[in-house]
């Protein structure tokens, strides 16, 4: 029986390693070998000059370096930038195999959208924001990361988000503007990928997941009743084990 790759969770934009709390444990109980690295500067006790101006290139930087310190090469599960963090690994020769959750759309997809701009509104409108630290407001983030969270958990979900940096966050978004291309994924990853998305996700439509997937031969999988925070929305078990099936077939 082949041995089953260790497992490198990789958290999304405003997040902490502890989004992955349900999947780790879920994955641990399988039997796999978990990590969940934090990127830089994402904790509680934040310097918010040094976090807003933070590169995709910083993290892709300090992930390969712990991917690389690994005896053997792990499987990538990323989510939302995470999600395009797993993606330009797997195109650096660094995965096993990569699960993609509502990734962010990489370099030469359009993916700006109603429902992004509404989420990332206010803070668009602040003075230097491609250069400074950024968080959502409570309203914002309810609207377009927590839209099938139930309410009596939004408040708690908030609380654990971090500042992120504008300036990974116009890498993003505003690709064809970075002159050093960070958002470019370096070459078609030849493994196993999996791209997972919620129909009613708001930050990463259901179309943008669906072209990454078609532009790099990835497997596509459509949850109905969930939108962009898939691994800790209620039913996040059903996604876990469709992952622990797909994993089971196609890499080990």
């Amino acid at each position: 029986m082949t041995k089953r790759p260790p497992i490198v969770f990789i958290h999304g934009m405003w997040g902490t390693p502890s989004v992955w709390h349900n999947f780790r444990d879920f994955f641990l109980q399988q039997g796999y070998e978990v990590h969940t690295p934090a990127l830089r500067h994402h904790h509680t006790a934040q310097n918010l000059n040094d976090v807003g101006r933070l590169s995709i290139r910083d993290y892709v930087e300090d992930l390969s370096s712990f991917i690389e310190s690994l005896p053997d090469k792990p499987l990538l599960i990323g989510h939302s930038m995470g999600g395009l963090l797993a993606l330009l690994l797997a195109g650096k020769g660094l995965g096993r195999g990569a699960v993609l959750l509502a990734p962010a759309a990489p370099a030469g997809l359009l993916a700006i959208r109603y429902s992004v701009l509404k989420t990332f509104a206010a803070i668009l409108m602040k003075r230097g924001f491609w250069r400074t630290a950024h968080k959502p407001s409570p309203k914002a983030a309810a609207y377009g990361l927590f839209n099938r969270q139930p309410d009596e958990v939004q408040v708690a979900h908030y609380q654990d988000m971090v500042f992120e940096s504008g300036r990974a966050a116009c890498e993003i978004a505003f690709w064809w503007l970075d002159p050093h291309k960070s958002t470019r994924v370096e070459s078609t990853p030849d493994i196993p990928m999996l791209v997972v998305a919620g129909k009613e996700d708001r930050l990463t439509s259901v179309s943008t997941c669906y072209k990454t997937a078609d532009r790099y031969g990835a497997s596509f999988h459509l949850f109905n009743d969930h939108a962009h925070e898939l691994h800790s929305e209620p039913g996040w078990e059903r996604i876990a084990e469709q992952i622990a099936i797909w994993i089971d077939r196609e890499v080990n």
